[in-house]
């Protein structure tokens, strides 16, 4: 029996992921979970924005934001991804926080996405790459 790869396994699936285009190592999912981009270092004090992501990787994330003005390519960002794990037995939702610092690649425009909110505002997409592997927070456990 021939070894399974996990990257073709992964690439493989057409409504999780993107189909690979060559150029990724890691492939994006199509995943919508709370996201929080902050400066670094000043906590809720410094926030850029609190959204949904449209995909993430283990190398970044990319989400849309009515503000462009607090983001700037190259610029350095702390990040806190929420995702959903279970519910506790006091009936509440429990999320697994995954945080870590990282920095902007990437501005579009509603032009090149093609977003815009549910309001008709214009969305300015923001692509941001992990410094590395996210953490999780474990407090709650």
């Amino acid at each position: 029996m021939k070894p399974i790869d996990p990257d073709a396994a992964l690439t493989a699936g057409k409504t999780r992921c993107e189909p690979s285009d060559g150029r990724r190592r890691y492939p994006r999912l199509r995943l919508s979970y709370g996201v929080r981009v902050d400066h670094p270092g000043q906590g809720r004090q410094g926030n850029l924005a609190h959204t949904v992501t449209q995909n993430i990787s283990a190398r970044g994330t990319y989400f849309c934001t009515p503000r462009i003005e607090p983001f700037a390519v190259g610029a350095p960002v702390h990040i806190q991804i929420s995702v959903p794990h279970r519910i506790a037995t006091d009936g509440r939702e429990r999320s697994l926080d995954l945080h870590g610092s990282g920095r902007v690649v990437r501005l579009e425009g509603p032009g090149q996405h093609g977003l815009n909110g549910e309001d008709g505002v214009p969305k300015t997409g923001v692509a941001i790459e992990f410094d590395c592997p996210l953490e999780i927070d474990l407090d709650w456990l």
